[in-house]
């Protein structure tokens, strides 16, 4: 066999090239251990502007899929893009489930999915396993202690009760519905159609739904970008457009509740928004509620911007109450001007906020 000549002198081996440095995108991936797949580079390569990339891809892939022959995978599809694409923000009343379907159809989507089957599946094999379960008998006295005065014993701990059949049944019902849930989501249904196109699909029709695929993708990096950097809140861009041409409003949500270690529930939460307007400039509204008592801080432009506010701020009130919390201060102010790197960390990560990265908007928020 043979021996590299270095080996058989006893120099030592050449050192090897130097690992070319990572793209900027690659490196992104590599630090959110994503893998790195042509669509996730891609993706991050749009991160940016995700949400409007989101946007404008949605309205795109429905106007090239309304041209298709009828497919009931094609209207499920377009039935979810026009839903979460883009908000209608002279609906408010719809809104609460545009969030929420935004979430769960497109930040979640089948990966958050999947933690919630698991979770549903494992409560379900719990259930039937106590169902099934027999009540043991009373142990028979053994020969050691029959016949003999033992000392008192503690009694032994009961069995558990095993589960009625309909908590079992309930248990089966949600297992079901969050088997169902992991196939209608943005995510899959766009990868349904990447992998089996319509029959009469043109290859820019299968390209539109990819480059869906790809924007969808790279909303998830940038959520995924923001919370890396702080893990107890979630920032999430929102396709909600106060005007043609205009930043996605951005919702930021704390994790734990302010100044106690209880969970976020309806008591105890604490959100913010920074929503970029036509009139009214950058506006930010912090909300912070503890124990149902509840704090509303609105930060605008100018002073005469923060009146118009305070001037709908009674309306809110009235809102908020009717809900029975606890108005503990509502108010809202000028932000004084200051510097983009005053700018809260999670909206500082989500680069498409509603603050130019260039600073045309340097103002202080935390103010």
């Amino acid at each position: 066999r043979a021996v590299p000549l270095a080996a058989r002198s006893g120099a030592p081996a050449p050192p090897s090239a130097p690992r070319p440095p990572a793209s900027p995108e690659g490196a992104l991936l590599e630090r959110l251990r994503v893998p790195a797949t042509p669509t996730t580079l891609a993706a991050a390569r749009l991160r940016m502007s995700a949400t409007q990339s989101l946007t404008s891809a949605y309205e795109h892939l429905d106007a090239a899929l309304a041209k298709l022959a009828p497919d009931p995978r094609v209207a499920s599809a377009r039935s979810l893009l026009s839903f979460v694409g883009k908000f209608d923000l002279r609906a408010p009343a719809a809104l609460p489930e545009q969030i929420a379907a935004f979430v769960a159809h497109i930040v979640d989507a089948a990966e958050g999915k999947l933690a919630q089957f698991a979770r549903a599946a494992v409560a379900l094999a719990q259930s039937e396993v106590l169902d099934a379960a027999p009540t043991p008998a009373p142990s028979a006295p053994t020969a050691a202690t029959a016949g003999h005065d033992a000392a008192p014993q503690a009694p032994a701990a009961l069995p558990a009760a095993p589960a009625p059949a309909a908590d079992a049944a309930n248990a089966a019902a949600h297992v079901a519905e969050r088997a169902v849930a992991l196939e209608h989501d943005v995510k899959s249904a766009l990868l349904a159609l990447v992998q089996s196109p319509p029959r009469d699909a043109s290859p820019a029709v299968v390209q539109s739904v990819r480059d869906a695929l790809v924007a969808t993708t790279a909303v998830q990096l940038n959520v995924l970008s923001a919370q890396s950097s702080d893990p107890n809140a979630v920032t999430i861009p929102l396709p909600a457009y106060f005007y043609e041409g205009g930043k996605p409003a951005q919702l930021r949500i704390t994790r734990d509740a302010p100044g106690s270690k209880r969970t976020l529930d309806a008591d105890n939460f604490h959100i913010a928004f920074v929503l970029d307007t036509k009139r009214l400039g950058t506006v930010a509204i912090d909300v912070q509620t503890v124990g149902r008592a509840v704090s509303v801080d609105v930060k605008t432009q100018s002073s005469g911007f923060a009146q118009r506010f305070r001037s709908t701020l009674g309306d809110l009130r009235g809102r908020l109450e009717s809900l029975r919390y606890r108005v503990a201060a509502i108010d809202a102010n000028a932000a004084p001007v200051g510097q983009t790197a005053n700018v809260p960390a999670a909206f500082e990560n989500t680069r498409d906020a509603a603050i130019d990265e260039g600073g045309a908007s340097s103002w202080d928020m935390r103010a």
